[in-house]
């Protein structure tokens, strides 16, 4: 039995063949077998246990996972979160399941809404479904989300084909950020339903992502972060209060390391590019393959100059490094190699400890089992303290002395 028929109904969702009621075509369907609920239509995800199956999932998704769960943390478990455009909820799921004390999903599709609060009841992952447009938010949020939602508000009745009016409605309903996804004006969804996004007419401004920024740089003090989402579409994370972690950027000869609350950017020096302009290349490639593996940062988006990472806690230390840090770093390690990966760059600089985890960073330097390495100055780990001149490039030998110089057990010569 198709489970909207016998709970979805109860919210006041029925089963609409023709989809008339929506602006989307796919037609919503949950179904419950055992504990497992499983959904379908514009968003397919499972729920086991009161947890979302992530492996299935896009890599969208698992960013956004990634990423709001450093968001709870950073919040302390109370924070409250608002997804506009819900739809089924996967997004309002996944911040439940990251921490966020309260959820809320809002969309004006009441089936999609129906399938919400069915699989929230079945699948033990509270969130409050509310039906309405997206100027119907009650109350304020820390994190407020829109995916896929703003080529829909612009064209709007009622938001004058203006940044400005829609980013000041949802600045009233953000405390601390907004997580807005832009969608480009030659995505394939504006042509498939026909929004009409063009400067002239009701519209005041023309659709683009120079008005979309600095509309919203009025409203919120910074860009955050930065989640790449497809090729026309990208989710940035705007800033409405003073960061909760001040940290000072990571100067060095190759790049500069800016910290934001909830994610890093590596931008690359252009003196660094023009001696190693393979260098970008490398890393984004080594942490393309390794995308979502533990102990890796996450690739979140990535540009010519620069890469957006997930957070990888704190620079690895004797306090912080973990009783079992040989075994997670020859798991580490294994990790590399199953993946076809030489990172070369091993030294104690490049390990971080987040949640007890040992973390492997900065891939620039980093080779594949399909080329030599004949690139790869001698120099690398000399003043490290993990190699002499001449040593092999060896990954399991730089790593296990990294942890012995932190245990304060190696000294080099």
């Amino acid at each position: 039995m198709n489970a909207i028929n016998a709970i979805a109904t109860d919210f006041g969702a029925c089963l609409d063949s023709e989809r008339r009621t929506g602006s989307r075509t796919q037609i919503p369907e949950l179904w419950v077998k055992g504990g497992r609920v499983t959904v379908s239509g514009y968003q397919d995800f499972t729920i086991q246990g009161g947890l979302v199956e992530k492996l299935p999932l896009p890599d969208k998704y698992r960013k956004l996972d990634c990423y709001l769960r450093d968001c709870a943390a950073l919040l302390g478990g109370q924070g409250s979160f608002l997804d506009i455009g819900c739809s089924a909820g996967l997004l309002c799921f996944l911040a439940r399941e990251a921490g966020f004390r309260s959820v809320t999903g809002l969309d004006h599709d009441r089936e999609y809404v129906g399938i919400l609060a069915a699989a929230s009841l079945v699948g033990g992952l509270p969130v409050e479904p509310v039906v309405g447009g997206w100027r119907d938010a009650p109350g304020e949020y820390d994190i407020v989300a829109g995916m896929a939602v703003i080529h829909w508000m612009f064209a709007a009745p009622g938001s004058e084909g203006s940044f400005d009016s829609i980013f000041r409605n949802l600045a009233s309903r953000t405390r601390r950020y907004l997580l807005l996804e832009w969608v480009a004006p030659e995505d394939a969804t504006i042509a498939q339903f026909g929004l009409d996004l063009r400067d002239g007419g009701a519209q005041r401004e023309p659709y683009t992502l120079e008005n979309f920024l600095a509309a919203a740089q009025r409203q919120f003090g910074a860009v955050d972060a930065v989640i790449e989402t497809s090729r026309t579409r990208r989710v940035y994370v705007f800033r409405k209060q003073p960061p909760l972690r001040v940290a000072q950027p990571k100067t060095s000869f190759s790049s500069v390391v800016r910290f934001a609350d909830t994610c890093v950017s590596k931008t690359f020096q252009p003196r660094a590019l023009v001696l190693h302009p393979e260098i970008l290349v490398r890393e984004r490639r080594a942490l393309e393959l390794l995308f979502g593996l533990p102990g890796f940062p996450m690739l979140l988006a990535a540009d010519d100059r620069c890469l957006h990472l997930s957070l990888a806690g704190d620079p690895a230390s004797p306090a912080n490094l973990p009783a079992d840090a040989e075994e997670q770093g020859r798991a580490l390690v294994a990790a590399l190699r199953r993946k076809g990966i030489r990172h070369n760059d091993i030294h104690p600089g490049n390990l971080q400890v987040k949640d007890g985890a040992l973390y492997l960073i900065d891939f620039a330097w980093a080779s594949f089992d399909d080329e030599a390495r004949d690139f790869l100055p001698d120099r690398i780990g000399v003043g490290r303290g993990v190699r002499v001149p001449g040593d092999p490039f060896e990954d399991q030998m730089m790593m296990d002395r990294s942890i012995a110089i932190l245990r304060g057990r190696y000294r080099q010569g």
